[in-house]
């Protein structure tokens, strides 16, 4: 009976090996929502119009604060996702403009390929 199961793992390892029949791609989302929904007291509001530069410079700060944020829980979770054996790949900004395309667009997507990402214009309705 050993020798059976031995031959059989066996069996079964080879065929995924060669068939790769276990390959699948899956996309993982990591959400953050910073506890920011605060309301802004008469005297910061109008602090911010009277020196808008201060505006930008604290909004350039939290930027950065909630990135770094945001990028551990994303190391968290590939830490995750690599200690059971899954090999984790972060999209860069081509990737996920490609994947949002290919979802939405599946019938355009087939025919028409997106140029490279510094050829993409946005444009604003005027």
């Amino acid at each position: 009976m050993r020798a059976q199961t031995a031959d059989y793992r066996s069996f079964i390892s080879q065929l995924v090996d060669l068939g790769e029949i276990m390959s699948k791609q899956f996309y993982v989302v990591v959400p953050y929502d910073p506890v920011s929904n605060k309301k802004k007291s008469f005297f910061s509001r109008l602090g911010e119009v009277v020196n808008p530069a201060a505006l930008v410079k604290l909004k350039g700060e939290r930027f950065d604060k909630r990135k770094y944020d945001l990028d551990m829980r994303v190391r968290q979770v590939e830490s995750g996702l690599s200690s059971i054996g899954l090999t984790v790949v972060r999209l860069d900004t081509q990737s996920l403009i490609e994947l949002f395309y290919s979802t939405y667009n599946t019938d355009i997507a087939l025919s028409e390929q997106l140029p490279p990402l510094d050829k993409v214009q946005v444009e604003k309705n005027v």
